[in-house]
């Protein structure tokens, strides 16, 4: 890792003071049984690629014309770039209305070494490193059980025959780890960020509003520093006077509307309310038509009354 990376990784002390101990992998793929302590299953990773992971590079060099020489600092690479994409990817998905600097600084920490190494620990990852150094400061194993949990990322990545099969699989797991983190800071999903923008393609039309009103008070969650909103989306126009189309819940307002949009989508009222919005729509077409038609005539007609008229002498 780069002194860029190591510097955007916040690395935090730890009470974990784990003492040397030369672990040694087992064979096979690793469990991936039920969840544990709400925890998602661990992903298989191919058995290829097991020694690289779990083998720290005091034990190997990296020597591609010798494959028995190999250690995790290839993959953490590339793992590295793998997690930070995925977590830009959740932040910019699920915090639509945020700024760039708010963005960074969420994803900052979802992948600094004090999180990340503490997922590799609850899954047991750094049981099965082979290390060969001992007596080690407590944040020095934050560093290499973060590096470790990377690594293990990029393995989930390219085990599978099509990696962008094995992205997927591994974001959705990382997701799952980064829900508690993203509840804490107030981040909620979004399940379409354009279901907003997919209503009012559906209906808004002149002299037709969609109205996205407060229906309750916000609840606040003192334990986790958030408050639950609650939106419904009215319709006015279309023969409906103040109807209501969905409701949803989110952590911003922003959130509950979408959501309250997203279940407007699937409101079986929208399919005759479209259709009602396509039978305005053409109607006012026609009656704009004639208008323009009755000028046009009321051009002429003024044309011709101006050629008859008697010329002052």
């Amino acid at each position: 890792m780069s002194d860029d990376d190591s510097k955007r990784k916040s690395e935090h002390g730890s009470s974990f003071d784990q003492p040397y101990k030369k672990h040694r992998p087992e064979n096979g793929t690793l469990s991936t049984g039920a969840h544990s302590q709400g925890k998602p299953p661990l992903p298989p990773i191919a058995t290829r690629l097991e020694k690289a992971v779990f083998t720290h590079a005091s034990l190997a060099v990296q020597d591609p014309d010798k494959p028995e020489h190999v250690n995790y600092e290839r993959l953490e690479f590339l793992g590295d770039a793998h997690l930070e994409l995925m977590a830009s990817q959740v932040i910019f998905e699920r915090y639509s209305s945020s700024t760039p600097g708010k963005m960074s600084a969420i994803r900052e920490e979802l992948v600094k070494n004090d999180v990340i190494c503490k997922f590799a620990r609850h899954y047991g990852l750094d049981k099965r490193l082979n290390i060969g150094i001992g007596n080690m400061q407590p944040r020095d194993w934050v560093k290499i059980h973060g590096d470790l949990f990377e690594a293990y990322i990029c393995a989930v990545v390219l085990s599978d025959p099509d990696p962008h099969n094995g992205f997927d699989t591994a974001k959705k797991w990382a997701t799952a780890l980064w829900e508690p983190i993203l509840s804490r800071l107030g981040m909620t999903m979004v399940t379409d960020v354009k279901s907003k923008e997919e209503l009012g393609k559906a209906l808004l039309a002149p002299a037709v509003k969609l109205n996205y009103v407060n229906e309750r008070q916000p609840v606040a969650d003192k334990a986790k520093g958030t408050q639950t909103y609650f939106i419904g989306v009215y319709l006015n126009g279309l023969g409906c006077d103040n109807q209501h189309l969905g409701s949803g819940t989110g952590q911003s307002k922003n959130a509950a509307g979408q959501e309250a949009a997203r279940k407007a989508l699937e409101n079986p009222l929208l399919d005759i309310l479209k259709a009602k919005r396509a039978a305005y729509l053409e109607q006012r077409g026609k009656e704009r038509a004639a208008k323009v038609q009755e000028a046009e005539k009321a051009d002429v007609k003024d044309g011709g009354d101006v050629g008859i008229k008697e010329q002052p002498t």
